[in-house]
């Protein structure tokens, strides 16, 4: 029995001091920035969850919101909160609560959030893609994507858990640990640390794309000749059907919460690169529940698809494709 202890506890020293080590090492320095309040967040070569920064930032200055841009990082990317601001008039004080990655789920959480905490919801974008909002209709997975508890309505030790998971098996710690002992990059570093983000400003801006913006204003042809874009099918495709009834469900509520703030809001369709026309079910269950006038579909072949120099890459569009979305929207409006 002695010897079973001894050989026991020999094998049993490796393991705890492993989790010793990357437990200690999560907990000490907080590689993720979500275990301490944090005022500013600074560029790091750890890439942050969109999703809880955003809503960190919110709950921290939510008295000076009234106006909302929802969506994912093309929306992000896309829609500028100054151009919205201009079209709204003085009294808009707009936020966007853009995040990776965003679905349906997401969204209504934020909408319940703002409703929670008795925010002014005086106006609302909501950026729908025909590939990702619709497609998830529960929390996500993986640390970059999960969403914040105040979003979720999960446990903040589910959240954590999330992260220390990743951290631990997906071997994340080995490259962040010998980053931070010895500050060389290395190739195995690839897909685990963002390095591109050192060369950026100090201060962390969601969805930065101030470098790639310039870079197409200095040579865009050189731009559009470093970065692919395939060809896409000359006749017009429509996108899968996602829309079920949990997400009819979410989308009633979102729209619920809208009547009660008296909200004026608008639904862009993303204009993906992809030029996949959103199906004809889930536009006409999107258009029931929001009224077809709030709607603004510019998923499909039209002017905006059809030019690659609209696009920073395949997923995502340029700045000037939402200014120029929420111009049309906004001059047609004032028309009627």
């Amino acid at each position: 029995m002695t010897k079973f202890i001894k050989e026991a506890i020999l094998f049993a020293i490796p393991i705890l001091l492993f989790f010793a080590i990357t437990v200690g090492t999560f907990f000490l320095f907080d590689p993720f920035k979500i275990l301490n309040e944090y005022e500013v967040f600074n560029n790091s070569i750890v890439s942050y969850n969109e999703d809880y920064i955003a809503t960190e930032r919110f709950l921290k200055n939510k008295t000076q919101y009234n106006s909302f841009i929802l969506g994912s990082s093309r929306a992000g990317c896309g829609f500028r909160v100054s151009d919205w601001e201009k079209k709204l008039g003085n009294t808009a004080q707009v936020f966007s609560f853009a995040a990776s990655n965003e679905s349906i789920f997401g969204i209504w959480g934020k909408v319940r959030l703002l409703d929670e905490e008795n925010a002014p919801i005086d106006h609302v974008l909501l950026v729908i893609d025909t590939d990702i909002t619709m497609k998830r209709t529960v929390n996500s997975n993986g640390h970059i994507f999960i969403k914040h508890p105040r979003v979720s309505g999960e446990s903040e030790t589910a959240f954590i858990s999330e992260y220390l998971k990743d951290y631990i098996f997906t071997g994340f710690f080995v490259r962040y640990l010998d980053y931070k002992m010895f500050e060389e990059e290395r190739s195995y570093m690839k897909g685990f640390l963002n390095f591109a983000h050192k060369s950026l400003e100090e201060q962390y801006i969601p969805f930065n794309i101030n470098q790639r913006e310039a870079r197409i204003l200095d040579d865009e042809a050189a731009y559009y000749q470093e970065n692919t874009f395939y060809d896409r099918p000359a006749e017009a495709v429509s996108a899968k059907s996602f829309i079920n009834s949990k997400s009819i469900g979410f989308m009633k509520d979102i729209k619920a919460i809208f009547d009660k703030h008296q909200t004026n809001y608008k639904i862009v369709i993303s204009p993906l690169y992809d030029q996949k026309k959103i199906h004809e079910l889930d536009l006409k269950a999107i258009q029931e529940i929001f009224a077809k006038e709030n709607v603004f579909d510019y998923s499909g072949k039209n002017a905006i698809t059809d030019d690659k120099h609209n696009y920073y890459e395949t997923s995502h569009y340029r700045i000037g494709i939402g200014q120029q979305i929420i111009n049309r929207i906004y001059d047609d409006l004032s028309k009627e």
